[in-house]
Formats: structure tokens, C-alpha cells, sequence
């Protein structure tokens, strides 16, 4: 019993050891590559068929997106959306969902939790938009 004790506390010693020497490499949330195709896709003057019925254009220029005045950063792409996020504010998103002759925006922004209060995030209502 006692011989058990010592091997089990040695395990334990030994595995928290080895955890805490390990080496911690830096990594990157964000992902680079994205289909440039699908990002041009986007590009022209849109109108929005709810939300305020307005017109927007997209531009893309050097890595960034314009979607109307506000410039967009693009992290990814994944199968048909693109990922963005505000140039001067990243923790306000914008999803770009390319339908055949739609697009839908989905604005978010990440929400601070403070305290123990349960806070879930900022989902805008989403932007449907018809090519002009």
C-alpha cells in the first residue's frame, strides 16, 4: 500500500513537472490564406432588400474591404463566407454570406464580461443585400 502511494505521488510530481516545463508556443488565432475569388465576389454595388432598404458598396483593395465607409479587415474564408473584422475596432465582425444572387451580412460585436454576469454577445440583425 505504501509502495502504491509513493508511485502514484512520483507520477503526479513527475506529470506536473513535465506540464509545467513544456514548451509554450505562441499561436496565431487568425487564420491568412482566403479565396480571393469568393472576396471579389462581393465587390459591386449591393441594395439592402430589409434592415433599411440603402444602398452599399463593396470595394476590395490590398487585403481590405470596403463596405461602404467602413474599412474591413479579412481573416479567413470558410466554404461561402468571409470573414472580417473592423480596420481601427477588431472586435466588431462582419460576416459576409455569398448566396447566387444575394449577399447576407452578419454584423457582430465581441461584449466584455464583467463580474459573473453571463453575457452572450453582440449579434446585429443580419443585412440582406441584391445585387444593383
Amino acid at each position: 500500500m505504501k509502495n502504491n502511494l509513493k508511485v502514484l505521488l512520483l507520477l503526479s510530481v513527475s506529470l506536473m513537472v513535465g506540464s509545467c516545463a513544456a514548451k509554450r508556443e505562441k499561436t496565431d488565432n487568425t487564420k491568412k490564406d482566403y479565396d480571393e475569388k469568393l472576396v471579389h465576389a462581393l465587390v459591386g454595388s449591393w441594395f439592402a432588400k430589409n434592415y433599411d432598404y440603402g444602398k452599399y458598396d463593396i470595394t476590395y483593395d490590398d487585403d481590405v474591404l470596403n463596405f461602404n465607409s467602413t474599412k474591413l479587415e479579412i481573416e479567413y474564408t470558410e466554404d461561402n463566407r468571409v470573414f472580417t473584422h473592423q480596420k481601427n475596432d477588431k472586435t466588431f465582425h462582419y460576416i459576409f454570406e455569398v448566396k447566387e444572387e444575394e449577399v447576407i451580412v452578419y454584423p457582430h460585436y465581441e461584449v466584455e464580461q464583467s463580474g459573473d454576469e453571463l453575457i452572450l454577445g453582440g449579434d446585429l440583425a443580419p443585412i440582406n443585400l441584391k445585387m444593383n
